[in-house]
């Protein structure tokens, strides 16, 4: 079973500052190298060798605080799905755009397409919007890709065996 300790870096940032982050350390068997990642932005993941002492993934970590700042000042350009759609709610597929309105639901969160009207409205529980947002986006993106790469494999000649979303938010 691994063993996880919990540690605490801080880390000079870019535009001036420093930020304390959670950092916690796992020690694997099958592990040969350090492996250092930035789970959200305020956890780092440091995955060790077993048998590499402790004092060797502390120096490991306060040699990737350069990296860490990086990727910090990249993860704060990133704005959530939510946010992006609110910002700019429009869709574009299949020659077509719909406009992306967003309405309070008391129910479970649903989405319904009015294409004559070339709108998609997203209903969200109020204090979810976020989660229910990419819910939605991802339910209707399952439902209208498929169709849309079928008509762009039959105008192209192109074959292919079948579309899927998934969340690769980690990669």
């Amino acid at each position: 079973m691994p063993q996880k300790t919990q540690h605490y870096i801080d880390v000079e940032l870019p535009e001036g500052g420093a930020r304390r982050l959670s950092v916690s350390i796992k020690s694997l068997a099958r592990s040969r190298s350090f492996k250092i990642r930035l789970a959200d932005a305020g956890t780092v993941l440091l995955t060790k060798p077993k048998y590499a002492p402790m004092a060797e993934a502390l120096e490991f970590l306060n040699g990737s605080r350069g990296w860490l700042a990086k990727q910090l000042a990249s993860a704060a350009e990133s704005v959530p799905l939510a946010d992006y759609l609110k910002s700019s709610p429009e869709l574009y597929g299949a020659e077509n755009r719909l406009e992306l309105v967003f309405i309070n639901s008391r129910t479970s969160p649903f989405y319904t397409g009015d294409f004559e009207s070339s709108k998609l409205v997203f209903a969200v529980r109020e204090g979810f919007e976020g989660a229910d947002s990419e819910k939605l986006f991802l339910q209707y993106a399952a439902a209208a890709l498929p169709e849309l790469v079928l008509a762009e494999a039959r105008r192209t000649g192109l074959q292919y065996a079948r579309v899927s979303v998934r969340d690769q938010s980690g990669r």
